[in-house]
């Protein structure tokens, strides 16, 4: 029997890593649990996927702008090395967003700040959008909306 046959398909991937002897030490000293390990996941993936977006219609608006010539890959790289709150404020000052997504945007961005940084007065465990289900439901929505205005102006 080949080794992937002995794989238990009804436990998901992130179970099993969540259960690895690599892994559980880790997210326990996080304060972890498997929900809230689902949940950072689920936000940092989303953060990941929004600033691509952000950064590509930021890079095409000024591509196809005024100027027409400019270098494609050079505007990318630039823009690519400013912060994503930088690059969020310059996608509403040139049109490309309204104030309601650069709000929703902020509140999404603030969570996942706070996930990703390192602040020795909390530990993960006591993150709100992590330990509770409205205020994750609430976070990602944030998120999404703020994904969804971003890819509409792409299309």
């Amino acid at each position: 029997m080949a080794k992937w046959e002995k794989v238990d398909l009804r436990v998901s991937p992130f179970r099993r890593l969540m259960e690895s002897a690599r892994w559980k030490p880790l997210l326990e000293m996080l304060g972890l649990n498997e929900v809230m390990a689902d949940r950072l996941l689920r936000i940092l993936l989303a953060h990941l996927m929004l600033d691509r977006v952000i950064t590509s219609n930021l890079t095409l608006e000024l591509v196809a702008g005024p100027s027409k010539s400019a270098n494609l890959k050079s505007v990318e790289r630039h823009i690519a090395k400013m912060n994503i709150a930088r690059r969020a404020g310059l996608c509403v000052a040139l049109g490309i967003a309204s104030d309601a997504w650069e709000s929703d945007f902020n509140a999404f961005n603030a969570v996942r700040n706070k996930l990703s940084h390192f602040n020795p007065k909390f530990d993960l465990s006591t993150v709100k959008e992590l330990r509770s289900d409205s205020a994750f439901e609430a976070c990602i929505q944030k998120g999404l909306r703020a994904m969804n205005v971003a890819e509409k102006k792409s299309s």
